[in-house]
């Protein structure tokens, strides 16, 4: 009898064999989320390059669910969706749980500034110039932060114009008409 369930014992999967493949499992599945995640984040940053090289507005007059201008990006991705899947898995489960802000994974606020200009060459480029925490995401203190920033890196504020959006869809605010 105890030799019957010693050779038992001997033909049994080790712990540390289940555990290893379960934690396989669970990588394999955190790895395709983490993939699912990637894909629609280039598809989104495709967007956006698009409406940048065309010169196209992002939003619209009202971004509301029943409205008829919600403007290009959203129009865009919307209409992508119907045909990925994934894409439209993620709007729903954005739409379940609306947030006013995205923070990233430390749980912070942050502003990231893009800058459009034309070159020498006359060819217009588009690129991340800072991604800053930021303390007060009011209109005001999202402003002075970008002015702040602007300065820092010896750029006039008078010669720069822009549109800023808080993650409300509320906010537009023209630099140059901001009181600070």
């Amino acid at each position: 009898m105890c030799m019957e369930k010693w050779t038992s014992y001997l033909h049994e999967t080790p712990v540390d064999v289940l555990i290893s493949e379960d934690l396989k499992k669970a990588l394999s599945l955190a790895n395709k989320e983490m993939q699912s995640r990637k894909d629609i984040v280039y598809l989104l940053i495709d967007v956006v390059i698009t409406l940048a090289q065309l010169n196209l507005p992002f939003r619209g007059h009202n971004e509301g669910e029943v409205s008829a201008n919600k403007g290009v990006f959203k129009g865009i991705v919307e209409l992508i969706s119907r045909y990925h899947p994934p894409l439209m898995i993620h709007l729903q489960k954005g739409q379940a749980n609306p947030k006013d802000t995205t923070p990233d994974i430390a749980k912070k606020d942050q502003l990231s500034i893009v800058v459009r200009y034309v070159n020498i060459n006359g060819e217009i480029i588009v690129s991340l110039h800072d991604l800053i925490d930021v303390a007060n995401c009011t209109a005001v203190g999202l402003v002075a932060t970008i002015v702040e920033v602007f300065s820092k890196h010896g750029l006039l504020i008078e010669s720069l114009r822009g549109q800023g959006y808080d993650g409300c869809a509320t906010m537009a605010v023209d630099i140059m008409e901001s009181k600070i």
